[in-house]
């Protein structure tokens, strides 16, 4: 069982190009600062056999719930034993929980956080984590993720959503709910 007295949470992105450094970023936290690895998002949801190889717990398909609960569980010195969407490293052996259904209710996600407080950027040449500095902002600018629809009609090959049928189920925000995110304080964070 996975206890934590006190934990910090933190979140990184990988994309599949990045299979290299994504590879060694947990021996280097684990080496630094000595904390749990959760990882998820695409790749674990595609191929959570390897991800869990790399990491203590792995968040399958859509995440938002089972981090909460993870983290739920953790602060009040629970078990993530049977966290629905959430495998498990302990030694050997590996907790393969069941799949939570997926939200059919979009709106009820937070928007992106675009403020800069409390982000830091990987500096993959020297296997560095540090806060992000003015340098990185221009390139930070050109990009405003943000998540109007989940799932797909199509089956493309090289994409997630053909390893699993349920995540090709189409659903979207609502048009007030986007247009709530384009008029709000979150797209004048992207304007500086």
């Amino acid at each position: 069982m996975i206890h934590a007295e006190a934990a910090t949470l933190s979140e990184y992105r990988f994309y599949q190009a990045l299979i290299v450094t994504r590879s060694k970023l947990p021996e280097l936290l684990e080496k630094n600062i000595g904390c749990l690895i959760i990882w998820g998002g695409k790749h674990p949801t595609a191929d959570p056999e390897d991800s869990i190889l790399q990491a203590d717990m792995v968040g399958i398909s859509e995440g938002e719930d089972t981090l909460v609960e993870v983290v739920d569980n953790l602060s009040s010195g629970k078990s993530c034993d049977n966290v629905p969407g959430l495998w498990i490293k302990q030694g050997n052996e590996i907790i393969k929980n069941p799949l939570r259904p997926l939200e059919t209710n979009l709106d009820r996600f937070l928007f992106p956080d675009y403020s800069l407080e409390n982000k830091f950027l990987l500096d993959r040449e020297v296997m560095r984590i540090g806060p992000v500095e003015d340098r990185d902002l221009d390139k930070m600018r050109k990009l405003y993720p943000t998540m109007i629809t989940r799932g797909c009609l199509y089956c493309c090959t090289f994409c997630t959503n053909s390893t699993n049928p349920r995540l090709r189920r189409v659903r979207f925000r609502s048009v007030d709910n986007v247009c709530l995110l384009y008029t709000s304080d979150a797209a004048d964070e992207l304007d500086g």
